[in-house]
């Protein structure tokens, strides 16, 4: 049986896969708009979301996909795969 974590970080991707997807992102791009999120110093606490939002925009991402949840699961999502400290 996978530990509990597993299981909480399974949870928390299909949670953030399904928030993106229903902002419209392919599932086949998901992977490339999380690393130009990661890119964009989204957790970096002195960056705005509207930083945020003009970084991925200017790479070509809609800018109505970041909000505070899109943020907080993105934060979580990263968190639990080891790409956050």
């Amino acid at each position: 049986m996978a530990p509990h974590m597993d299981s909480n970080s399974i949870d928390i991707e299909k949670v953030f896969f399904s928030h993106l997807e229903k902002k419209g992102i392919e599932q086949i791009i998901i992977n490339r708009f999380i690393k130009d999120l990661v890119n964009s110093n989204f957790d970096d606490p002195g960056t705005s979301l509207h930083q945020v939002s003009n970084c991925l925009t200017s790479l070509g991402w809609d800018d109505t996909l970041i909000d505070y949840h899109t943020i907080q699961l993105a934060k979580a999502y990263l968190e639990n795969n080891g790409s956050m400290s």
